[in-house]
């Protein structure tokens, strides 16, 4: 992603498995993602990622915060959007995954 230009400055990298994901091509390059929901919650419930751990830092330079897909835990959630908020980040919440 850096060699196309996404600044990756934000990063960060937990030791141990984060998640797991099937991406699915068919033929005409047509794709689809199916990610072990399962795993996502068992993460976040064994504290992967805490609400404790964002910063404003983290918004630095952040113009949208997309909350989508594998987000269980609330007080993450309701974390970033008030960090976003405090800081004039636009929030968008995608609920169009039929699975969440």
């Amino acid at each position: 992603m850096g060699f196309s230009g996404v600044n990756l400055s934000a990063l960060r990298i937990k030791k141990g498995p984060t998640a797991q994901c099937v991406c699915l091509v068919d033929a005409l390059g047509n794709r689809t993602m199916r990610p072990c929901l399962s795993s996502a919650v068992k993460i976040q419930l064994h504290a992967a990622f805490l609400a404790e751990e964002l910063t404003k830092e983290d918004f630095k330079g952040v113009k949208w915060l997309v909350m989508r897909y594998g987000i269980y835990n609330l007080e993450v959630i309701h974390a970033a959007v008030r960090m976003a908020k405090q800081e004039g980040i636009f929030v968008s919440l995608d609920l169009a995954n039929f699975e969440v």
